[in-house]
Protein backbone atom coordinates (compact mmCIF):
# COMPACT_ATOMS: atom_id res chain seq x y z
CA UNK A 1 0.00 0.00 0.00
CA UNK A 2 3.29 1.99 0.74
CA UNK A 3 4.02 1.82 -2.85
CA UNK A 4 0.64 3.20 -4.35
CA UNK A 5 0.65 6.45 -1.75
CA UNK A 6 4.06 7.07 -2.84
CA UNK A 7 3.09 6.77 -6.07
CA UNK A 8 -0.24 8.80 -5.96
CA UNK A 9 2.00 11.68 -4.01
CA UNK A 10 4.33 11.39 -6.91
CA UNK A 11 1.52 12.28 -9.46
CA UNK A 12 0.43 14.72 -6.94
CA UNK A 13 3.27 16.89 -6.99
CA UNK A 14 3.78 16.82 -10.75
CA UNK A 15 0.21 18.38 -11.86
CA UNK A 16 1.02 20.57 -9.01
CA UNK A 17 4.07 21.99 -10.25
CA UNK A 18 2.39 21.79 -13.79
CA UNK A 19 -0.21 24.55 -12.39
CA UNK A 20 2.11 26.62 -11.04
CA UNK A 21 4.03 27.22 -14.02
CA UNK A 22 0.87 27.47 -15.73
CA UNK A 23 -0.91 29.51 -13.43
CA UNK A 24 1.98 31.90 -14.45
CA UNK A 25 1.11 32.20 -18.40
CA UNK A 26 -2.34 33.72 -16.85
CA UNK A 27 -1.37 37.67 -17.15
CA UNK A 28 -1.45 39.36 -20.58
CA UNK A 29 1.38 39.12 -23.04
CA UNK A 30 0.55 42.27 -24.41
CA UNK A 31 -1.12 45.12 -22.99
CA UNK A 32 -2.09 48.62 -25.29
CA UNK A 33 -1.50 51.86 -24.18
CA UNK A 34 -4.20 54.76 -24.79
CA UNK A 35 -1.87 56.95 -26.03
CA UNK A 36 -0.74 56.64 -29.98
CA UNK A 37 2.57 55.09 -30.80
CA UNK A 38 5.02 55.23 -33.61
CA UNK A 39 4.92 51.73 -35.42
CA UNK A 40 8.51 50.70 -34.90
CA UNK A 41 8.26 51.98 -30.94
CA UNK A 42 5.55 49.62 -30.88
CA UNK A 43 6.97 46.92 -32.77
CA UNK A 44 10.36 47.16 -30.42
CA UNK A 45 8.22 47.42 -27.06
CA UNK A 46 6.47 44.19 -28.41
CA UNK A 47 9.28 42.19 -28.54
CA UNK A 48 10.84 43.29 -25.37
CA UNK A 49 7.54 42.64 -23.60
CA UNK A 50 6.43 39.47 -25.72
CA UNK A 51 9.76 37.58 -26.51
CA UNK A 52 10.40 37.00 -22.48
CA UNK A 53 7.34 35.65 -22.10
CA UNK A 54 7.01 33.20 -25.15
CA UNK A 55 10.33 32.38 -23.93
CA UNK A 56 9.50 31.61 -20.16
CA UNK A 57 6.12 29.61 -21.67
CA UNK A 58 8.65 27.09 -23.92
CA UNK A 59 11.15 26.71 -20.87
CA UNK A 60 7.56 25.99 -18.58
CA UNK A 61 6.71 23.56 -21.40
CA UNK A 62 9.62 21.67 -21.57
CA UNK A 63 9.41 21.27 -17.51
CA UNK A 64 5.83 20.59 -17.84
CA UNK A 65 6.90 17.53 -20.56
CA UNK A 66 9.79 16.23 -18.33
CA UNK A 67 6.56 15.34 -15.18
CA UNK A 68 4.15 14.00 -17.80
CA UNK A 69 7.70 11.87 -18.72
CA UNK A 70 8.08 11.10 -14.92
CA UNK A 71 4.61 10.47 -14.24
CA UNK A 72 4.12 8.20 -17.16
CA UNK A 73 7.29 6.43 -16.09
CA UNK A 74 6.30 5.79 -13.20
CA UNK A 75 2.28 4.36 -13.78
CA UNK A 76 3.40 2.87 -16.62
CA UNK A 77 0.30 3.41 -18.67
CA UNK A 78 -0.59 1.56 -22.07
CA UNK A 79 0.55 4.40 -24.46
CA UNK A 80 -1.81 2.98 -27.90
CA UNK A 81 -4.69 3.40 -25.18
CA UNK A 82 -7.64 6.51 -26.07
CA UNK A 83 -7.39 7.87 -22.74
CA UNK A 84 -3.66 8.12 -22.48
Amino acid sequence: MQIVDDLVKKMKENVNKMQDMMNKWQTSLFERKNKSVAPEDLEQTHQSLVQPKLEDIRNHGKEIHKLMKDTAENIKPDKKSDTW
